[in-house]
C-alpha cells in the first residue's frame, strides 16, 4: 500500500498520464481510501485545469513593488507598527 508522500511524488506522473497500470493502481486504491490524499489529488487537478483555461504569465525579474516593500521596511524601523482595526 502507498503512504501518502508516495502519493504526492507520484501525483504529477497520475495526472500527467505517465503512471503504469500497476502503480496507478496502486495509487487509485490509496485515494479511495484516504480523503486527504484525494482533497490533494483534487486540488491539483482544479489548478491544472484552471491554468488550462486562463493561461499563465510569468513574473518579471524585476517586480514593481520594490518600492512598497522598502516603505514597509523603513515604516517597520522607525517603530510604527500596524494596529488592528477598532
Amino acid at each position: 500500500m502507498l503512504t501518502c508522500r508516495d502519493v504526492s511524488e507520484k501525483t504529477n506522473d497520475y495526472l500527467d498520464g505517465t503512471l503504469g497500470f500497476w502503480p496507478r493502481a496502486n495509487l487509485r486504491m490509496h485515494l479511495l481510501l484516504c480523503k486527504h490524499c484525494r482533497a490533494f489529488v483534487g486540488q491539483m487537478q482544479a489548478t491544472i485545469r484552471f491554468i488550462d483555461r486562463h493561461g499563465y504569465t510569468l513574473m518579471p525579474e524585476e517586480l514593481p513593488s520594490k518600492p512598497l516593500v522598502e516603505a514597509f521596511r523603513q515604516r517597520a524601523a522607525a517603530g510604527d507598527r500596524p494596529r488592528p482595526p477598532e
